[in-house]
């Protein structure tokens, strides 16, 4: 099932995330920078968007994911404005650790990293790994 399609069927089938909320398709959001086109924004123009990149592949990680996953942290203020998807048609598991690996392999400004890690912890692209790792299920979900 191509990827549109399957936007649309999860779309249909959960009616209620996306009930009296403004929804944009294939956003081009730009920081600086940083461009990226998400599949879908919901509600963009609030303080509290929320980023849905929806995925119907069997190869995981997906191609170019840390490179896109990297944007939507530096796009983002909060974890829960990011949410990727991946069809439970095509996959069944998400391996936590090969993420992780791609995330290994890239190199991370130092801005992004103390962004997400802050002052408390030793900002490092280790301790940021950890905070992905620790906050995984939050972000990336089977539907």
């Amino acid at each position: 099932m191509r990827r549109e399609r399957w936007i649309q069927r999860y779309f249909l089938s959960h009616p209620e995330e996306f009930k009296g909320r403004v929804i944009t398709f294939e956003s081009r959001l730009e920081l600086g920078k940083t461009t990226r086109i998400a599949d879908v924004v919901v509600d963009a123009s609030s303080t509290r968007p929320c980023y849905y990149e929806f995925k119907s592949v069997t190869n995981i990680p997906p191609h170019d994911f840390a490179q896109q996953f990297l944007k939507d942290l530096e796009i983002a203020n909060d974890l829960s404005q990011i949410k990727w998807y991946f069809d439970g048609r095509k996959i069944s598991t998400l391996n936590k650790e090969l993420f992780l690996e791609e995330l290994e392999k890239v190199e991370i400004k130092r801005e992004l990293i103390e962004k997400w890690v802050g002052e408390a912890e030793k900002p490092s692209k280790e301790s940021l790994l950890v905070f992905i790792e620790e906050h995984f299920d939050e972000i990336f979900k089977i539907k």
